[in-house]
């Protein structure tokens, strides 16, 4: 009984922390005081017990389900599905990848098989967000690329030379005009053009083969103009020097094909 007590007096802690902090952003206090906060939820979250995995997958899996394409008459499953969490949960994650994955894929595609879904092979990738408290779970579907440093796994049998990599930390995302968001793993750059080899492909006449490097470190993102034909462009302004930035932000280029950054801290 005693135990009770105290596990839900931890819960009102953990959840009042939550609230006061979720008021604190939107007010816009100083960083500190979020900070403080932030640190106060985060104290509070490790005196509760861990969330046991099939909890986890039960919550990861619903909230796949929720976010999937949908019309009138039509539920497709995406193709792909990024796991965005914090540092802390992606370390039982990956001590777990294997079975963690199966029993994620066969959630979702039974759910989905159920509801009438149109399914088919679903791809896992791991990525940290160090600003995501310990319980936090967010997910993009249908990314148009495999984070660098991702950690890989498919619901179906692997072929011959298939590899599982590292898991990688991103804190960027990229919306290329196909709309499907790439999370960018810090710690590389990444090319974005029309040409082939490119990381970030876009198939525009007037993008250059080669137009742009992009480079993530922390809360800050890097675009640099690869002395592209039509150029980069920021508010109008033609990028004569790399550009540095800390926020949601778009850039066009050639003038004319817009491409979003967006930063994982603010979802």
């Amino acid at each position: 009984m005693d135990v009770l007590v105290i596990m839900v007096f931890l819960a009102i802690i953990a959840g009042a922390s939550w609230w006061a902090w979720q008021q604190a952003r939107s007010r816009a206090l100083p960083s500190v005081a979020r900070g403080a906060m932030a640190n106060l939820v985060r104290g509070a979250e490790a005196r509760l017990p861990e969330e046991p995995l099939d909890a986890l997958i039960h919550r990861i899996g619903e909230q796949i389900l929720r976010k999937s394409e949908r019309t009138l008459s039509t539920r497709v499953l995406p193709e792909s599905v990024v796991l965005i969490v914090a540092p802390e949960l992606a370390s039982r994650i990956t001590r777990n990848w294997d079975s963690f994955t199966d029993d994620l894929a066969n959630y979702v595609l039974s759910s989905a098989a159920d509801e009438d879904y149109v399914t088919g092979d679903v791809r896992f990738t791991l990525a940290e967000n160090e600003r995501f408290h310990r319980r936090r779970v967010d997910t993009v579907l249908n990314s148009a690329a495999t984070p660098a440093g991702a950690r890989v796994r498919r619901s179906s049998p692997r072929p011959s030379g298939d590899v599982t990599q590292v898991v990688g930390r991103a804190q960027w995302l990229i919306e290329p005009p196909s709309g499907k968001a790439v999370p960018l793993a810090e710690g590389r750059s990444w090319k974005v053009g029309a040409g082939g080899t490119c990381d970030i492909i876009i198939n525009e006449p007037i993008v250059s083969r080669e137009h742009a490097s992009i480079t993530a470190k922390g809360d800050s993102l890097t675009i640099t103009d690869l002395s592209s034909t039509n150029g980069t462009w920021h508010d109008k302004k033609k990028l004569d020097r790399p550009l540095t930035i800390t926020k949601d932000t778009t850039i066009d280029l050639a003038g004319r094909v817009p491409v979003r950054f967006v930063h994982l801290a603010a979802l």
